[in-house]
């Protein structure tokens, strides 16, 4: 080449040049290298959610159902009469009370405390925290989990707020801690409306008040005073067991499983009651709740032995006073010292042990000492028996003169109603009752009659053994850990099994939810699956399975649909609970990630005044939740991460040149967002806080370039960043904030570039 030519080669900028807007509907990957994402994808992101105009959001929050948690006692408390208040009135004053737990290591669910605001009509929003102690006075916060949930005081009366925290902390024995009390602020302008903390006099044995005004930097103690508290200790056994049963008389309940006991849910008050259980019913500690619900409206539950349990959704405990006289061959049962014409103690369609072994259902009452039952008495005519009248009965055989000990009493690790039989699956063994139209009564009682109950064996394999039963469509489906079976035909005469694979199988039957027709379920090889009956679509392979693999075990995971969203919870590596979900976007097929979700256990109410709202119970303590109420995880912070891609900027690998970065959003409170630009792949970054105040919320239509204000759709923030300049191979962008009752939805992304070129 000519020297002369090469002397007249030159680069130039040109001049600055608008990339397109950046689409935000990208969606989790966590399978592949960066540089190997598709258009779009991130590789890092939680706590996000895609709306329909192409937006990203802070995924919605939680609020409780129940007050205290489940199984969570006082331990250390002082609530005597109050006999004066200490101020909490600036950002950097706390005001703390020393406790010990003297008697045995504890675990802290939730503190009380006495508060009130000083004046009418303001508000202050307060988080209690645990520290640590050096010869009684507080030092450090004991994890950064010890601390409770942002609770708002108002109202100038006396009044007892209670702080849950996120997960029990746990505390040592003969060791003093302290429980610390702080507003909550965040903000560009952050102020605090007087709080007033009420105490007693020298009333606690095992602590004192402290105070600062210097964030802690310098404590003051008060010997002559102690807040009014509670500590509640427990509460840190996670829900295995969550259903809402719609009963008859217009029944609604919630029944919540934590161990071996149930308990019932008043959605009124939130208060959570032990249910006393029938006769010979236990619970399985470990196994979550297998149920359906029959034709008749009654509950049937697998319990702890596999043996099927019968409920009719009574309020009422156990009934045993007075002794009964029975008679083969007749339904009538009569008292002697019985109270049965009062309703706490008796009520038509719960259920009577009779000297048979055999639970009947009541069908009248007649008077204290006159009960009419579904079904003859099959047993032997006895006067001055025992008995037990029960919200909870048990399948044991059909209820007529046969033999009792000739019947079968079916035995189930799962249970399913299908075409109008009860199914039952135990290990290999399918088994159903007889059609409900062709016995009276409780038709799944019977699982004897001939050429009308079923049993058949579903092949295994090398080994395999069923995991779930479920029914879709006409059929019912027999998963088992590597295969799937189905069951067609309408009649024991036509009933046909066929397989449908001998590869794929369901890992854990709470991980199975229904959308549109399809089943969602994990399989034994870590993948997500869709299933039509036929047909299945893996929809984890190459972008969640990794993390799938990662997961501590298959257990405790279990799913639910929310706003056409598949999530599944589950326990990461290195933790001892469920404390993260993925979920996947049926819309737009996308996965994401939800941290700092602590669900055990889904249910989703979809009967009586219930609209098919999601709830779900703690992993770690006894604590039940609304999802998607409110904005805020029941007074937590929502932390909120999202990465993109590496934008390549339509230019060559040494050519790319950042001039401006334009953020579109929403302003929906008054905090600030952190953005980050992270260049050529390495910790190379450039960050910036957006403070997002001034705002309102609106939904993004369409935007005009470098218009702040849209017509008719609210104010926009729109951020011009000249820190995000320079030169490199790729940049990428994060956006992160940890946000309380104000969320962040990111409209669109725009920067501008200069890219040099040949002149």
């Amino acid at each position: 080449m000519p020297t002369r030519f090469q002397q007249n080669i030159r680069f130039s900028p040109i001049r600055e040049e608008r990339i397109d807007e950046y689409n935000f509907i990208g969606g989790l990957m966590t399978d592949a290298h960066e540089t190997k994402l598709q258009p779009n994808m991130s590789p890092d992101m939680a706590n996000t959610l895609f709306n329909n105009t192409g937006s990203i959001k802070t995924r919605s929050g939680y609020t409780r159902y129940n007050n205290n948690p489940i199984g969570a006692t006082s331990t250390e408390t002082n609530f005597g009469a109050s006999t004066g208040t200490l101020s909490i009135n600036q950002i950097d004053t706390f005001v703390a009370q020393t406790f010990q737990e003297t008697a045995s290591n504890i675990d802290v669910a939730q503190i009380d405390l006495s508060l009130a605001m000083a004046t009418a009509g303001k508000t202050q929003k307060l988080r209690v925290e645990i520290y640590n102690t050096s010869a009684g006075v507080p030092t450090t916060i004991v994890s950064t989990s010890a601390k409770s949930q942002v609770k708002t005081i108002s109202g100038t009366s006396e009044t007892t707020y209670s702080f849950r925290f996120n997960k029990p902390i746990a505390l040592s024995q003969s060791t003093t801690y302290a429980i610390v009390i702080k507003s909550y602020n965040q903000g560009s302008s952050p102020s605090v409306n007087q709080v007033n903390v009420h105490h007693t006099a020298d009333a606690y044995a095992n602590g004192q008040v402290y105070t600062t005004t210097s964030s802690g930097g310098t404590w003051t103690g008060d010997n002559a005073k102690d807040i009014k508290f509670t500590v509640y200790n427990g509460g840190d056994t996670g829900l295995t067991g969550l259903l809402r049963y719609y009963g008859p008389s217009n029944i609604s309940q919630l029944l919540a499983k934590v161990g071996t006991s149930l308990y019932r849910g008043n959605d009124t008050t939130g208060a959570m009651t032990q249910i006393t259980l029938g006769s010979g019913v236990s619970l399985d500690a470990d196994n979550y709740i297998d149920y359906t619900i029959t034709a008749e409206n009654t509950l049937l539950v697998v319990d702890g032995f596999n043996y099927i349990q019968k409920y009719r959704g009574s309020t009422n405990a156990n009934y045993t006073t007075g002794t009964i006289s029975v008679t083969n061959g007749s339904a009538g049962v009569t008292g002697s010292g019985t109270l049965w014409n009062t309703s706490t103690n008796a009520e038509v369609n719960e259920y009577i042990k009779l000297p048979d072994g055999k639970w009947y259902k009541i069908t009248a009452i007649g008077s204290d000492t006159s009960i009419t039952i579904e079904k003859n008495y099959a047993g032997s005519t006895l006067s001055g028996q025992n008995y037990t009248i029960s919200p909870w009965g048990e399948v044991q055989g059909r209820l007529d003169n046969s033999t009792p000990s000739a019947l079968t009493r079916p035995v189930a690790d799962f249970i399913e109603n299908h075409k109008e039989r009860i199914w039952v699956l135990k290990n290999n063994n399918l088994k159903s009752s007889v059609l409900d139209l062709s016995v009276d009564g409780e038709h799944f009682n019977d699982f004897d009659t001939a050429n009308n109950a079923v049993e058949i064996n579903v092949p295994s394999g090398k080994g395999d053994t069923g995991t779930a039963l479920f029914s879709l469509g006409d059929q019912l489906y027999i998963f088992q850990k590597k295969a799937i079976w189905g069951l067609y035909g309408s009649s024991p005469s036509d009933f046909a099994l066929r397989n449908i694979t001998n590869e794929i199988g369901c890992a854990n039957r709470k991980t199975l939810v229904e959308f549109d027709n399809y089943v969602i379920f994990l399989s034994q090889s870590n993948d997500i699956y869709f299933f039509d009956g036929s047909n299945l679509k893996n929809i984890s392979d190459g972008l969640v399975k990794n993390s799938i693999r990662e997961w501590t075990n298959k257990t405790n995971i279990c799913a639910t649909l929310w706003d056409n969203k598949y999530i599944i919870s589950y326990t990461p590596s290195g933790q001892a609970n469920n404390t993260e979900a993925l979920y996947y976007d049926l819309v737009r097929q996308k996965w994401g990630k939800f941290t700092n979700l602590y669900a055990g256990v889904w249910s989703v109410w979809g009967g009586g005044n219930d609209d098919n709202e999601v709830y779900f119970g703690s992993s770690n303590q006894g604590t039940i939740y609304k999802w998607d109420d409110g904005t805020n995880d029941d007074g937590y912070e929502i932390p909120f991460l999202y990465d993109t891609a590496s934008i390549g900027f339509g230019a060559n690998t040494n050519d790319k040149i950042a001039k401006k970065f334009y953020l579109q959003l929403l302003s929906q409170g008054d905090y600030n967002l952190s953005v980050t630009q992270i260049t050529d792949l390495t910790d190379t970054e450039t960050s910036v806080d957006i403070n997002l105040a001034g705002g309102t919320i609106s939904l993004w239509d369409v935007a005009l370039w470098d218009v702040d204000v849209w017509s008719d759709e609210g104010t926009l923030l729109t951020e011009r960043l000249p820190q995000f300049q320079g030169q490199a191979k790729y940049f990428k962008y994060r956006f992160e904030n940890n946000g309380l009752d104000e969320p962040v939805e990111i409209l669109g992304m725009t920067s501008t570039t200069r890219i040099r070129k040949l002149r």
